[in-house]
């Protein structure tokens, strides 16, 4: 995706969000954007560009309903349309005529407008997720050096992010889904198993970071990564590894040892020396609060 695109997407944020000064140079800086807004923005992207399709004949008709809601939610907040005039143009036409007949669904050309934003966002957004897919994350080395990059302008606070993988270790998609203090973030395993499953992936890749630069895996850490692993095998989805990120540094759970479940044959763990797995583990670092 060149620069231009990114261009745009930041132009678009500024005529959608008032004010807002974001500016956007890779997929990390969308869904891992400490601003609420634009978060949300990601989130309808996505909701637009999956609803489109219709149902999906393996997932809940609640799911769907649940999500038709949410879509209606963001569209209203984002463009002024109405909920309940949103909500009655999904039952009637289905997400997909969006696309094919906007102005139907409008009032004002002011709505007009931010629809055709939020619908070129939604493009845009789509496309740059295709372009990460490009991304393999096969290997602790790979793995490593993705998130070190991936956290390059999160060192203020703790992020929790996940890298969601296809069966052939691409990046289906990387999201941030927690953004917690400096020494804690909130997880919650039910939105993880959420999220893989509705992005039909095959493996993840776990990461966070440690911005108070404790370089070593903390209690809480472990409990926490012992209870996703639990979870995620549990629907049959493969943890790759754990990516503990410190600055420029980044320090592999796969590589010390530390049990992840199920093995994904795909991924290589690369070997360390003892000495200094043992020396990894022997630390006692300050605690790191995980709230679930």
């Amino acid at each position: 995706m060149d620069g231009d695109s990114f261009l745009r997407i930041t132009e678009i944020f500024g005529k959608l969000l008032p004010g807002n000064t974001s500016e956007i140079h890779s997929l990390a800086d969308l869904t891992g954007n400490p601003d609420p807004d634009i978060r949300e923005l990601c989130e309808t992207a996505e909701l637009m560009s999956r609803l489109s399709r219709g149902r999906h004949p393996m997932k809940k008709e609640s799911q769907y309903d649940s999500d038709i809601t949410r879509l209606t939610e963001l569209i209203s907040k984002f463009t002024g349309i109405s909920k309940i005039r949103a909500a009655a143009f999904f039952a009637e036409y289905g997400v997909s005529e969006l696309f094919r007949c906007p102005y139907a669904f409008v009032k004002s050309e002011e709505q007009a407008q931010k629809l055709e934003l939020m619908l070129e966002f939604m493009r845009l957004y789509v496309n740059l997720s295709i372009d990460e897919k490009k991304h393999v994350l096969n290997s602790t080395e790979s793995a490593r050096e993705y998130f070190i990059k991936f956290y390059i302008d999160k060192l203020n606070k703790e992020y929790f992010s996940i890298a969601f993988q296809d069966a052939q270790s691409r990046i289906i998609k990387s999201k941030v889904l927690s953004i917690g203090s400096v020494r804690e973030a909130v997880i919650y395993p039910r939105e993880v198993i959420k999220e893989a499953l509705f992005t039909d992936s095959v493996s993840v890749t776990l990461s966070h970071n440690h911005p108070a630069c404790t370089e070593y895996p903390t209690e809480a850490d472990m409990i926490a990564t012992k209870e996703l692993v639990k979870s995620l095998n549990a629907v049959d989805i493969y943890v790759n590894d754990h990516i503990l990120v410190v600055g420029s540094k980044a320090i592999s759970f796969a590589e010390l040892g530390i049990d992840l479940g199920l093995k994904n044959r795909l991924f290589k763990v690369t070997d360390i020396d003892k000495q200094a797995q043992e020396r990894i583990m022997k630390k006692k670092p300050a605690k790191t609060e995980y709230c679930r």
